[in-house]
């Protein structure tokens, strides 16, 4: 009987013993916790007011746009001014030569007008009747495009047909393939009309001639009298294109 109360002591004392070390051992658990919870939360908080504080600051949307285009602006109106002064500084020294530059309409039309455009000019053969036959002469235009080329290059052949052809003038030009149109105006008619079947055949011969011999691939030259294709009222037969075969 002493023996079974002795046991039953030692067993509630382990109880005891194990019981008290759980509940020391959750204590100190529970400090632990409150350890790093008091290390943790300063943080955290400093860390949401900063966001806070940084959130409330930032400028809004529109402000960041219309700062990005003025520094944009700014960047710009720099660089153009820089460019500027150092052209008008190396324009004063007679480092960068600007003789082309014109400032206005006059300068322009003396520009035109000058010895600088002989680089630009251009010798073509013209074929103008003269006593019955073809002569051969050369034409100095200003080259630019082909049109314009065949535009002032026919009105120096009717120049040089003299009276006959005076108030003939080419209005027009334009290509299609190999045929060019050109129109004129009804001073033309009345001039073929005073040359004669002859001379106005000899005439039209000459400016195809000259328009396929300068102007490849033009072999054809159809004639518009104010935008129109004659059917008659000329001593030739202008309803059709012209053209001189090999």
């Amino acid at each position: 009987m002493c023996g079974a109360l002795a046991l039953y002591n030692m067993v509630r004392k382990e109880d005891r013993f194990s019981d008290d070390f759980e509940d020391d051992l959750q204590i100190r658990r529970n400090l632990d916790r409150q350890a790093e919870l008091s290390k943790t939360k300063p943080r955290s908080k400093r860390g949401r007011r900063y966001a806070e504080e940084t959130s409330t600051h930032k400028a809004p949307m529109v402000f960041r746009i219309i700062a990005w285009v003025a520094i944009v602006f700014l960047f710009f109106g720099v660089g153009y001014w820089g460019t500027s002064f150092t052209l008008d500084l190396l324009n004063k020294k007679n480092l960068v030569n600007q003789s082309d530059v014109v400032e206005n309409q006059q300068e322009l039309s003396e520009f035109l007008a000058a010895d600088s455009t002989v680089g630009r000019k251009v010798t073509f053969p013209i074929y103008i009747p003269i006593d019955g036959n073809i002569v051969k002469k050369d034409a100095v235009v200003v080259s630019s495009i082909m049109e314009d080329d065949m535009k002032r290059l026919i009105a120096k052949l009717f120049e040089e047909c003299g009276d006959p052809l005076r108030g003939v003038s080419v209005q027009h030009v334009f290509r299609n393939g190999d045929t060019a149109y050109l129109n004129v105006n009804n001073a033309f008619m009345a001039s073929l009309n005073a040359l004669g079947e002859q001379t106005s055949t000899l005439l039209i011969t000459g400016i195809v001639q000259t328009v396929k011999e300068s102007f490849s691939p033009v072999a054809k030259v159809r004639f518009l009298v104010e935008g129109k294709v004659p059917q008659s009222g000329a001593p030739v037969n202008l309803s059709v294109p012209w053209e001189i075969r090999s």
